[in-house]
Parts: C-alpha cells; structure tokens; sequence
C-alpha cells in the first residue's frame, strides 16, 4: 500500500528523516518531494522546511482488523 506522509523540521534532511521514520523505510525506498525548504538569510526570516514522503509501505495487522 502506497502512504505518503508530510513533515516539517528546521531543515529537509530533519524532516526527511523524521518521515522516513514515520513510515518505516529507507531513503531508497521513497519518493521526497521539497514543499518547502528552510531558506533565510543569517537566521532572519528563516522558514521550516517541508517535505512530502511517499513509499510503498506493508498494511499493519491492526489496520487488517478495523
């Protein structure tokens, strides 16, 4: 089954990693796309970053039983 999941952090590789996480998979084995980077200039106007992560992920049992 394909989940995506969306995640901001202070920097695309905090939030990529935290998505990752999220759905249990590899970098290699998703498709990141940049919403948004952290772009600003000496910290002012400085924005999180937000990523949308997609990966073939495995139903959980629990998910089977609803």
């Amino acid at each position: 089954m394909e989940k995506t999941v969306t995640k901001t952090a202070k920097t695309v590789e905090e939030a990529v990693e935290l998505a990752l996480q999220e759905l249990g998979v590899e970098k290699d084995q998703a498709t990141v796309e940049v919403v948004e980077e952290d772009k600003g200039f000496l910290g002012l106007g400085k924005k999180e970053a937000t990523v949308r992560v997609t990966a073939d992920v495995e139903e959980d049992e629990e998910d089977d039983e609803e």
